[in-house]
């Protein structure tokens, strides 16, 4: 995925996330190129896309990131049965959760 096309991503993502939920986005987008979220990418995003690889990884390798909203679907609820987050960070009213797989 081009800088350009993660910045949409993480716009659709994690908009309103900060910093931090930006780039747990890019480095998650990364290692899973399945995304739903689409977005108008704002300045950090941008910057986030064309810099991401540069910060270290806040996620320890997380592969999928899940709002609080699809921790209650029953697909997500079984990938994510008996782990713990890597990373959650709250954004607002939905929260970004990151699920660790190794």
């Amino acid at each position: 995925m081009n800088p350009d096309e993660l910045a949409g991503v993480i716009a659709g993502e994690a908009m309103g996330c900060g910093w931090l939920g930006y780039l747990a986005v890019a480095y998650i987008a990364s290692r899973n190129g399945v995304w739903f979220g689409w977005g108008e990418p704002d300045l950090m995003a941008l910057m986030v896309a064309y810099t991401w690889h540069l910060w270290p990884d806040p996620t320890d390798g997380s592969r999928y990131l899940f709002s609080r909203q699809d921790l209650q679907l029953p697909a997500v609820q079984e990938i994510t049965r008996n782990k713990s987050p890597s990373l959650v960070v709250e954004c607002g009213n939905s929260g970004l959760s990151l699920w660790a797989f190794r």
